[in-house]
């Protein structure tokens, strides 16, 4: 199905000269999954997902307010619902709630000391 939307959706749209270097910034500088906070390269699985997608705007194709990054399985399911052609105008706040899940789910096994570093990245401070 991916390769169905970016073989005949999005080759239509014209991408930005300048979208590569932000899709390569952005995911160095947030470099996990939003949703379940895995840690992989954008080679080996991480996508930036646009929040508004540029085909239904694209003056935000490059803005680094519209963008967050997923794995591949997450880019699907919380970004686009399962499907491509559609998108999920409340993927911060969905990412944002399974993270939490991810990292407080019950376990016998002792957490890896990244998580709470990770979820305090996520978390607003109280002032």
């Amino acid at each position: 199905m991916a390769g169905f939307w970016r073989e005949h959706v999005v080759k239509k749209l014209e991408r930005s000269s300048g979208w590569s270097k932000v899709r390569n910034a952005f995911v160095k500088k947030n470099n996990r999954c939003a949703a379940c906070g895995k840690k992989k390269s954008w080679k080996l699985g991480l996508q930036v997902h646009h929040v508004v997608p540029f085909s239904v705007d694209h003056t935000k194709e490059l803005d680094e307010d519209n963008l967050i990054t997923l794995c591949e399985k997450h880019h699907l399911w919380m970004g686009h619902l399962g499907f491509f052609q559609s998108w999920n105008p409340d993927v911060r706040e969905d990412c944002a709630i399974m993270l939490h899940k991810v990292l407080n789910r019950p376990s016998k096994k002792k957490r890896k000391a990244w998580s709470k570093q990770f979820w305090d990245m996520f978390t607003p401070k109280s002032k």
